[in-house]
């Protein structure tokens, strides 16, 4: 194991670019619109926010996300989330990411794996025999889905790039163990599994897709 309802802004208008990915997560009641920076860019993505009046981009330059600037603009459109609502949906309780990766001949194969969210980027570790770690080594694009069990569902679809930083790293803390695991199950895995090298990868997000409250996008109701 070591191994939100969303919505599509519309394009910023103006000269053509690269595309941008902008969507809408709603969990435990809060609403947030937010997105990436250009995709394609070789760099790592930037956060960027979205103006509600009119769909127009503006760099972050920081890891906050403005709430929404009046109360018409959020009963027009689902209300922005700060960062930290944000990575409190990614950072917290146990949702198991379900890792999607390309076998060599094309087919989808998919793992569910343990991980942790830094606000930016996504860290997992898998034994170096395993499958899927062979795979990202042949292809490094995968996709994730990260989401609730229970009613009011919630999910973070993510299009991403992986890479492997180091393929015989050891685990020098507990914690994500004792997340998923408990204090003291988690302690003793850690205990058990420490010694046991693992690829570290790590997993940057080329655009997020989210949906949340169990009712349909109104684009399925026209």
């Amino acid at each position: 194991m070591d191994s939100a309802i969303g919505r599509r802004v519309p394009r910023t208008q103006g000269k053509p670019g690269p595309s941008r990915a902008f969507d809408t997560l709603r969990t435990n009641g809060l609403n947030a619109t937010f997105g990436l920076a250009p995709i394609g860019q070789q760099h790592r993505p930037q956060p960027f926010v979205v103006s509600l009046s009119n769909h127009r981009a503006e760099s972050a330059h920081g890891t906050d996300w403005p709430d929404a600037t009046s109360s018409e603009q959020r009963r027009q459109t689902m209300p922005q989330m700060t960062n930290d609502e944000l990575r409190e949906f990614l950072s917290t309780g146990r949702h198991i990411m379900k890792l999607g990766t390309l076998t060599p001949d094309g087919w989808p194969y998919v793992v569910p794996v343990w991980y942790n969210y830094d606000g930016e980027m996504f860290m997992i570790a898998g034994r170096g025999k395993a499958r899927w770690v062979a795979n990202i080594k042949n292809d490094s694009r995968v996709f994730l889905c990260i989401d609730t069990s229970d009613a009011p569902y919630a999910r973070v679809l993510v299009k991403a790039t992986a890479e492997i930083e180091d393929p015989a790293w050891l685990p020098t803390s507990p914690d994500r163990a004792i997340r998923y695991l408990g204090p003291e199950a988690g302690q003793q895995y850690y205990e058990e599994k420490r010694h046991v090298p693992r690829a570290r990868i790590t997993i940057t997000p080329r655009e997020i897709t989210t949906w949340a409250g169990g009712g349909w996008h109104p684009r399925y109701e026209e």
